[in-house]
């Protein structure tokens, strides 16, 4: 479950800290480097560690070379976890070392990692106030961009799913953007879902009572979105969600929810997908794992047919 204060929100302030200095790489721009970060935590495994590391030292992070190297105003909070693409060419502006930061107000930023310039902005929608999403305010004012994007350097793709609202509904696009530029390399897709409940009926995806939070997965050739619930708040319209689209063409190569209960009466049957932000991991087979909520402690509501609530779930 996501946690958040009232006080984190707009402006919210980024300071990019000095490691060690990185060399400067010739030529073309690699498809991928050591230091690179493309994905939540660094890699599929989601461990966070970086075997390839080999400048930090005890003898080098001081206070001469480990510190504050600038503090920059972004439009909107941050929940996602910021990305690193080292030697990337920018459109017009060169070769850069360059942090993506994606931040609540549905804003894409690209900046220069060594001095803090913005070398690109870009808004993806007005996003959606807090109170159409039954005033949960896990995520306050507005709720964006809420997971971390991932890249890929072979395409030279940005992908992330924004949250917009039109004044009246909102709904979930997942994009593909240009490292380069920030535009749009692929036309956008408004995620839409459906599942066959246990009684024969057709559950319907609502945006309106979901929460994009886990980061995206990028596997098998697609890239994995998932969802969770506005809180606890509406469990007749929330379910655990995972869609897959083709990461070339961003076309949609199918879905699956993690509770088909013809009826959910109790909190404690939403089986939604938080993570805490975590991406849903994959392994060198291929194979997609991801933990899911909500466990009645005084009856258990797990059925292995139904409905994996409390569970961690491999595909």
């Amino acid at each position: 479950m996501i946690r958040s204060r009232r006080h984190l929100s707009l402006p919210f302030v980024l300071a990019l800290c000095a490691l060690i200095a990185i060399p400067a790489l010739a030529g073309d721009a690699p498809v991928s480097s050591p230091q690179d970060v493309l994905t939540y935590h660094g890699n599929n495994l989601r461990t966070g560690w970086f075997s390839a590391e080999s400048q930090l030292k005890v003898s080098n992070v001081h206070a001469n070379s480990f510190g504050l190297l600038k503090t920059v105003v972004l439009d909107g909070r941050v929940d996602a976890e910021p990305l690193y693409v080292s030697q990337q060419t920018i459109l017009n502006k060169g070769v850069h070392n360059v942090v993506y930061i994606a931040t609540e107000n549905n804003s894409i930023y690209a900046f220069d990692a060594d001095n803090g310039a913005i070398l690109w902005r870009k808004i993806f929608g007005r996003p959606v106030p807090y109170q159409y999403k039954s005033f949960d305010d896990n995520v306050f004012p507005v709720m964006g961009i809420l997971s971390t994007p991932v890249i890929d350097r072979n395409l030279g793709n940005l992908y992330f799913v924004s949250d917009t609202f039109d004044g009246r509904v909102d709904s979930f696009h997942l994009h593909a953007i240009s490292l380069s530029t920030g535009k749009n390399v692929l036309k956008p897709v408004t995620i839409k879902v459906s599942a066959r409940l246990a009684d024969g009926s057709i559950w319907k995806f609502n945006p309106q009572f979901h929460l994009q939070r886990p980061g995206l997965l990028q596997a098998n050739g697609a890239i994995y979105v998932a969802f969770g619930s506005n809180g606890d708040i509406n469990p007749d319209q929330s379910r655990g969600t995972i869609a897959r689209y083709d990461a070339s063409s961003l076309l949609p190569l199918g879905s699956d929810v993690t509770d088909t209960l013809d009826a959910t009466q109790s909190t404690y049957l939403l089986s939604s997908i938080w993570q805490s932000g975590y991406a849903p991991a994959a392994d060198a087979t291929g194979g997609i794992y991801f933990s899911t909520g909500n466990s009645d402690p005084g009856a258990p509501s797990y059925s292995q047919s139904f409905n994996r609530t409390d569970s961690i779930v491999h595909l």
